[in-house]
């Protein structure tokens, strides 16, 4: 149990998203993209795996009881939009369209219910990233499961370890506690950090804190990122 509160965590990240929106969307090939804005690919039925027309994400920010912004980067500027559904079906229950044509968006819908299971998917160009799933906050103080990680910048194999054994544990979110990649500055690292995080990132939402090495020597570069 935790006195940690779902609703300041997703009104804090709901805030920075909506800021990154604005100044981030044009891109850069420096990774987050305004990834985290800190506050890190879909089908539509079965059949042959598509090819993702997405170079990071989908990944999950400021989830709250009734919303949930979902960021993705593209591999080149386009329209994109967001379609939220019912878990287990394709009825679309809620969505999200960032009309620019931007490498990087950050959707958000709202009007969702609180402790709902829930899928998404970001389309693009005719395409649709893989399928990705959350469940929203629940209401009230009940008990929830979190996991901390931090400092993966150097060692990936090590990084690549810690996420699979994230992922064989049940969590309701996670908080990185930064440092996430070497120099926030170098694309490379950013497509490394993506790379394997990726489908963690996909469905369990981040909250996360800027390191020292994201804003790599003082760099203004990282900071407009962020």
């Amino acid at each position: 149990r935790t006195s940690l509160n779902w609703k300041t965590l997703a009104a804090g990240a709901r805030e920075r998203a909506d800021m990154a929106q604005g100044r981030a969307g044009q891109g850069t090939d420096g990774g987050l993209n305004g990834l985290l804005s800190i506050s890190l690919s879909l089908g539509a039925a079965a059949g042959p795996a598509e090819a993702s027309p997405l170079r990071k994400g989908p990944y999950l920010q400021g989830l709250g009881t009734t919303g949930v912004t979902v960021k993705a980067e593209l591999e080149r500027g386009a329209p994109a939009k967001l379609e939220v559904y019912e878990a287990g079906t394709e009825k679309v229950v809620g969505s999200a369209e960032s009309p620019e044509n931007w490498t990087f968006h950050a959707m958000r819908v709202e009007g969702l219910k609180p402790g709902s299971r829930y899928e998404y998917r970001v389309l693009t160009g005719g395409q649709r990233s893989e399928l990705g799933r959350f469940t929203t906050a629940p209401e009230g103080d009940g008990p929830f499961r979190f996991q901390i990680y931090g400092d993966s910048r150097n060692d990936h194999a090590a990084h690549a370890a810690v996420v699979r054994a994230m992922l064989a544990r049940p969590a309701d979110f996670l908080i990185n506690t930064g440092d996430m990649v070497h120099s926030g500055i170098e694309p490379g690292d950013w497509e490394t950090f993506f790379s394997i995080e990726n489908d963690m990132l996909r469905d369990r939402c981040v909250f996360a804190a800027v390191g020292n090495h994201e804003l790599y020597k003082g760099d203004p570069a990282g900071g407009v990122a962020f």
